[in-house]
């Protein structure tokens, strides 16, 4: 017996050349979203560039949440910089306000992708950087467990990554392959803010040397900031709190 999966693969392929043989002779084609990916396979490979054309046509109008990552791989395959870079840019408008309610989706993003999105001046925050951290959290626990189906909600798989953070060590040898996205992260965005900060403690994601260097620089940056300048008094005690705050995890250890 065929597996379902596989059945599926070969029937996908055969309507694609299916559709391609059906172009030769009636100079006709019928592709959408569902179909678009194999046929340009089909098309490419046979080089038939008025089917080609018009697979890139239906992929750049027809971008979702659900077609985005396959349209951006496909255009990476094939060599289609149409594709990857349309598809690409509705991924970083809507990384947050769409994948973050499609958990299937948001898996299939691989490493080298979701560290492109999060280095990206481009992408579209949701509120602040720490926002990017969170989706990433998310995004990890997807991939590393097997179980992911069981969760509805982003709040469910937060609270599961907070209470798993063996699995969610980006030094062990199973998930130190998404340090690259993380890596990406401009953190000192997230270090102005001492609840945010309080979070990347708890988390554990991070070695705290890091997060201590780091927060010694800033800690420096505001000081030599305030003493340049002339600042109003409610934006003074700002600075204070938030100089205060990363003091205290630079000389912690």
């Amino acid at each position: 017996m065929i597996p379902i999966l596989l059945w599926n693969s070969v029937l996908c392929v055969f309507v694609a050349l299916q559709t391609v043989l059906v172009y030769l002779y009636t100079k006709q084609v019928d592709i959408d979203a569902s179909t678009a990916v194999k046929i340009l396979a089909a098309a490419s490979m046979l080089q038939l560039d008025a089917i080609t054309e018009k697979c890139i046509s239906v992929m750049t109008a027809s971008i979702s949440v659900n077609t985005a990552v396959d349209y951006y791989e496909a255009g990476i395959k094939y060599e289609y910089s149409q594709v990857t870079t349309a598809a690409f840019d509705w991924m970083l408008l809507n990384l947050f306000y769409s994948f973050s309610k499609n958990f299937k989706e948001l898996r299939k993003i691989s490493v080298e992708l979701m560290t492109k999105l999060v280095a990206s001046p481009d992408l579209a925050v949701e509120l602040t950087e720490f926002s990017v951290y969170t989706i990433l959290k998310l995004w990890v626990l997807l991939k590393i467990r097997p179980d992911w189906e069981q969760f509805t909600n982003e709040s469910e798989v937060i609270e599961t990554c907070r209470n798993d953070h063996e699995k969610l060590n980006l030094q062990s040898d199973k998930s130190k392959v998404f340090k690259p996205a993380f890596q990406a992260l401009r953190l000192p965005h997230i270090l102005c803010h001492e609840d945010h900060l309080k979070t990347l403690e708890e988390d554990k994601l991070f070695p705290l040397k890091t997060l201590e260097k780091m927060a010694a620089s800033l800690s420096q940056s505001w000081c030599q900031e305030l003493d340049g300048r002339k600042i109003e008094e409610s934006e003074s005690k700002a600075w204070c709190t938030n100089s205060t705050a990363l003091y205290s995890i630079a000389s912690m250890g």
